[in-house]
């Protein structure tokens, strides 16, 4: 496959998605899906349309990084759509604290209303989750320089 980063906000109505450029570098917002039997083929299409080799899902956990229902709902999905996706494609659960408050505290920065944007935030969300994964891999790999 290729060498795009896909990251996906995992959540019980939504799935954010977020896409990175080809060098790695920046995530962008890419689209919403709704959660569906289907949800899992219809991601693994995104993952072959946009030449995707590694896939990030958000893995939620509380402050103190303990377990929670939304912790086993995503890795359910997680293992899921590990199946759904070809096999050369790694696939990474990510931590995904917050993502969703600083995606909210974001929007509100510029101006647009979550209430009535509700799947932007999920987009906004999966692309915060994929840039922090970004900035820590290119951290990582300075370091072993």
């Amino acid at each position: 496959m290729g060498s795009r980063i896909l990251a996906v906000d995992y959540g019980a109505k939504r799935i954010g998605l977020a896409l990175s450029d080809e060098t790695g570098t920046l995530a962008r917002p890419l689209r919403v899906i709704e959660q569906s039997a289907q949800a899992c083929e219809t991601i693994a299409g995104v993952a072959r349309e946009q030449r995707v080799g590694q896939v990030i899902v958000g893995r939620p956990s509380t402050l103190r990084h303990e377990r929670s229902r939304s912790t086993e709902e995503a890795e359910a999905f997680a293992a899921r759509l590990r199946e759904c996706l070809p096999p050369e494609v790694d696939m990474v659960l990510w931590d995904e604290r917050l993502t969703t408050k600083q995606a909210l505290s974001l929007m509100r920065e510029v101006g647009t209303d979550e209430r009535r944007g509700r799947a932007r935030v999920d987009m906004v969300s999966a692309a915060l989750l994929l840039q922090s994964f970004l900035d820590r891999s290119r951290s990582a790999k300075a370091g072993e320089q």
